[in-house]
C-alpha cells in the first residue's frame, strides 16, 4: 500500500514519477492509499486514472469519505483498478455501487460483522439484511471515524472483545474512562 510521502508534499506529477519508479522496481500488486486528510495530498480521479496504466497498480483505498469520488473512480477506472472503501461510515453504500472491498481498522475488533456485511451486500444481494446490520455497526463506526482517536478506539475495542493487542504507541494515549463508556455502549449493539 502506497501513500504520498509526508512533510515535503509532492505535486501529483512528482508523485506519479515516484509511484512509477516503485511500480517498475517491484512485481508485487500495489494498492494506492488516497487519504488527503492524513497525507496532505489528494490523489484526484485524473491522477488515479493515470496510475491505472502502471503495470502493478491494481487497487485504490479511497478514504476521502466522499461517495461521489468513489463512484467517479468506479466509472473511470473500475475496470482496471479494484476500488476499496476506506471510510467506514460509507462502507455499505460503497459495496452496493461496486467497491470490491472495504479496508479499515474496525475489522480487527469486529471481523464477523464485517464479513457478514460483505456477504449480505455483495454475495447475497440482501439489501434489507445488509442495511439492518450496517445500522447496528454504524454507531461504532461513527465513534471511531469521528472521535479523533481511531487507532486508540480500535485497540481498546479489541481488548474489550477479548483480543488484547496492546496499547497505542506513544504519543497516542488510550481512551479516557468516558470514551471507554461510549465505546462499550456502541459495541454492545453489534452482533459479533
Amino acid at each position: 500500500m502506497l501513500a504520498p510521502p509526508y512533510y515535503s508534499l509532492p505535486s501529483l506529477d512528482e508523485l506519479f514519477v515516484h509511484f512509477r519508479a516503485i511500480d517498475r522496481a517491484t512485481g508485487l500488486p500495489i494498492m494506492l492509499y488516497n487519504y488527503p486528510g492524513r497525507t496532505g495530498v489528494d490523489m484526484t480521479p485524473d491522477f488515479l486514472e493515470r496510475c491505472a496504466g502502471l503495470a502493478h497498480v491494481r487497487y485504490v483505498k479511497e478514504s476521502t469519505g466522499q461517495m461521489a469520488r468513489l463512484t467517479e473512480l468506479l466509472r473511470r477506472c473500475g475496470d482496471r483498478l479494484g476500488i476499496f472503501c476506506g471510510c467506514d461510515t460509507i462502507a455499505l453504500e460503497s459495496l452496493l455501487v461496486g467497491a470490491v472491498g472495504w479496508v479499515g481498522g474496525v475489522v480487527n475488533a469486529l471481523p464477523k460483522a464485517h464479513v457478514r456485511l460483505f456477504q449480505l451486500a455483495v454475495e447475497q444481494g440482501d439489501l434489507a439484511a445488509a442495511r439492518r446490520l450496517f445500522f447496528t455497526l454504524l454507531p461504532t463506526l461513527e465513534l471511531m471515524e469521528g472521535g479523533g482517536k481511531y487507532t486508540q478506539f480500535v485497540k481498546a475495542a479489541c481488548a474489550l472483545l477479548g483480543r488484547p493487542v496492546g496499547p497505542p504507541r506513544s504519543p497516542l494515549r488510550p481512551p479516557t474512562r468516558t470514551e471507554m463508556a461510549r465505546l462499550r455502549l456502541a459495541l454492545a449493539a453489534v452482533p459479533e
